[in-house]
């Protein structure tokens, strides 16, 4: 169960957008299946957010067979919770590896043990 082919899907990347926290909301990392675009905008209260993707990897076998074509939005208060959740969806350990890395450049709340 690997990464899809660009060639399977006419949408079958997955995108990334950092939301940074504002108004007592924290920071969010939103993941996009079947994205289309390095740019989405994000409906905000007061106006749109436009984001540029941080990063972006191939849908696995698993997504796929999952969610199908359709677009899925994703959001992702924490990194653990994104980890877990592509651990969930066989995404590979290199890729886990290189979102790992953007860990320090886009900061997330982290649940804290109690």
């Amino acid at each position: 169960m690997g990464i899809m082919n660009s060639t399977d899907f006419t949408l079958s990347m997955v995108y990334y957008y950092y939301l940074p926290a504002f108004d007592n909301k924290p920071a969010e990392v939103i993941e996009v299946l079947h994205g289309d675009n390095l740019f989405v905008q994000v409906p905000l209260r007061d106006e749109d957010k436009r984001l540029r993707s941080f990063y972006q990897r191939p849908l696995t076998v698993k997504e796929v067979e999952n969610f199908g074509k359709r677009q899925v939005w994703q959001i992702f208060t924490s990194w653990q919770e994104l980890e877990d959740d592509h651990t969930r969806w066989n995404v590979p350990e290199p890729v886990l590896s290189e979102l790992r890395m953007y860990q320090t450049d886009y900061l997330l709340t982290e649940a804290i043990a109690v």
